[in-house]
C-alpha cells in the first residue's frame, strides 16, 4: 500500500480538513470560526450559478466526465469575463455544482498594459517580472510605465524619486487604477518611469464582489479558502 507523506504547516492546522477535501477535488464552502484567520487562495473565487441557468447546467455537464470537461466551461468563464471585466478560467467543478474560477493573469496584465498605453502622455508600456512574488502566490506581471518628459505625470515621479511631496504621486496611482479598473501599488524607479504592480489580494476579493452583484446568474460568490498545497 502506498503512503503518502504529509507535511502540515502549523499556522494552518484548522484548515486540515479543508485541505486534505481540496487534495480529493472536493470543493466545498468554508467559513471561519471565532478567531480563526485563514488565508484565501489568491486570484481564485468558487461559484455556485443559479439553478436554471445554462451556466449552472455546464457545470452539470462538465462534472459528467472523468476528468471533468473544463473545456466546456469556456462561454461560461467569457460570460463571466464580460460581466466582471476581468479574465478568468474554469479550474474546477465538484459535487454541489460548486465551480472554482482563477484570474488567467498573463492576459490581465496585457489588458491593463493596453489600456495604460492609450493614455495621454503616456509613452511606453512594458510587462516585467514582478520582484514581490512570494512562495505559492501566483505571479503577476509588473507595468513599467513611461511617460513623456516634461508632464505633470513626469514630474510626478521624479518628485517621488527625489523624496519630495509623495501626493502628486499618489494621485496618480490613484488615476492608473481608475483608468485600468484595478487595485494597484505604485513606486518610482528611473526618471519618468512608474512601476505598477497589481494587488492580487484585493483584486481577488474586488472579483468576489463584482462576482456577487451578477445576480442574473451568479447564486453564491466567494473566496477559496481551501487549503490546495500539501
Amino acid at each position: 500500500m502506498l503512503i503518502r507523506k504529509v507535511t502540515v504547516c502549523v499556522a494552518r492546522i484548522p484548515l486540515l480538513m479543508m485541505g486534505i477535501m481540496g487534495f480529493f477535488g472536493i470543493v466545498s464552502p468554508v467559513i471561519a470560526g471565532a478567531g480563526q484567520q485563514p488565508q484565501f487562495v489568491l486570484g481564485e473565487v468558487m461559484i455556485k450559478f443559479r439553478p436554471g441557468a445554462e451556466a449552472s447546467a455546464a457545470v452539470s455537464r462538465a462534472i459528467q466526465s472523468s476528468p471533468p470537461n473544463l473545456d466546456s466551461l469556456a462561454p461560461v468563464a467569457r460570460l463571466l469575463t464580460e460581466k466582471v471585466e476581468i479574465p478568468l478560467r474554469a479550474k474546477q467543478v465538484s459535487s454541489g455544482d460548486w465551480a472554482v474560477f482563477d484570474i488567467d493573469l498573463d492576459r490581465l496584465a496585457s489588458q491593463a498594459a493596453a489600456q495604460l498605453s492609450k493614455r495621454d502622455g503616456v509613452t511606453d508600456v512594458q510587462l516585467r517580472d514582478s520582484e514581490g512574488s512570494g512562495i505559492n502566490v501566483p505571479k503577476v506581471k509588473d507595468l513599467d510605465v513611461t511617460f513623456r518628459a516634461g508632464s505633470s505625470s513626469s514630474t510626478a515621479v521624479e518628485d517621488k524619486v527625489a523624496g519630495a511631496s509623495e501626493g502628486g504621486f499618489a494621485a496618480l496611482v490613484d488615476e492608473m487604477g481608475r483608468l485600468t479598473r484595478l487595485p494597484l501599488k505604485g513606486k518610482a524607479e528611473a526618471k519618468s518611469h512608474l512601476v505598477l504592480q497589481i494587488d492580487l489580494q484585493a483584486l481577488t476579493s474586488l472579483l468576489a464582489e463584482r462576482l456577487r452583484g451578477s445576480t442574473d446568474i451568479v447564486e453564491s460568490a466567494q473566496l477559496n479558502y481551501i487549503m490546495t498545497g500539501m
